[in-house]
């Protein structure tokens, strides 16, 4: 169903398993609600400009074809490249919408455009959603290119917690290299909390990362990914945020699917980059 939030054009899948809302600003999932528990999974900030002047703050926004900063050889040719890429920036094509079942729907979208044709990427995206008793989000990319082409992507996911203080994090024990420290390289600690400003890339996939909150759970499966990404401002940064409330950070946190470390894509080959919600 087709629906409106802010000045977004969205898309209301409802079937007997969940309901979500994805925008086709970004194709960007901005509510997960399973029917078993009606608890919303994903976090949207409540002052989320909703009118394309810049990235939609929660859901999970789509970084392609790199993540945070461009490389290097791309900014060689153009100064000026939006970080996480230009997917999470536009309109995406509606390709498909099919109801597998009363319990489950797929929904395909594609970008607009492939913008910045002088750098050469010769990549294309196709963004799968699968609404069910989970939610599952798949980048598939192909290099229609002669030549090995590189590409970096994450689901950049904001979940929901109750406290930022009371949360706890299972299945990542890996080193991971901390942005708040000049990627110095961390071991992990047990129990995983957050206790202040965390930019992590973690070297491991973390194949199933649990948030543990104290009244439930949210399991993340992640496929097609070389490393983990968790990410919370803060309050510092929070405030410095105008689509983020002061307090904002404390509700919210973080754990992207990512490719990070392994760029390299083959001649007419294609990955997939998945995560699954429960």
């Amino acid at each position: 169903m087709r629906s409106k939030r802010g000045e977004l054009d969205t898309l209301i899948v409802k079937n007997a398993s969940a309901t979500a809302e994805i925008s086709l600003f970004g194709a960007q999932v901005l509510s997960f609600i399973p029917e078993h528990d009606k608890r919303e999974r994903l976090w949207l900030s409540p002052l989320a400009k909703l009118d394309r002047s810049i990235p939609i703050r929660g859901g999970i926004p789509i970084c392609w074809p790199w993540f945070g900063r461009p490389p290097s050889q791309l900014t060689e040719k153009i100064k000026l490249l939006p970080s996480h890429g230009f997917v999470r920036n536009q309109e995406c094509n509606l390709v498909s919408a099919e109801e597998i079942n009363s319990r489950l729907d797929h929904i395909i979208f594609e970008p607009q455009q492939y913008l910045f044709p002088e750098l050469e990427l010769n990549l294309t995206l196709q963004i799968l959603v699968s609404v069910g008793e989970t939610l599952s989000i798949e980048l598939i990319t192909r290099n229609s290119n002669l030549n090995t082409t590189q590409y970096y992507a994450a689901l950049h996911s904001y979940f929901q917690v109750e406290s930022i203080e009371n949360t706890v994090l299972k299945g990542l024990q890996s080193d991971y290299f901390d942005q708040t420290q000049s990627m110095k390289r961390i071991s992990a600690k047990n129990p995983y909390q957050i206790k202040g400003e965390t930019d992590r890339i973690h070297l491991d996939p973390g194949r199933a990362v649990n948030i543990v909150a104290p009244s439930f759970k949210t399991l993340i499966k992640s496929l097609g990914n070389d490393s983990i990404v968790v990410w919370n401002p803060w309050q510092r940064l929070s405030q410095s945020m105008p689509d983020m409330s002061d307090e904002g950070y404390t509700t919210m946190l973080c754990i992207e699917t990512a490719r990070t470390q392994i760029g390299d894509l083959k001649s007419f080959q294609s990955h997939a980059l998945k995560q699954i919600i429960y």
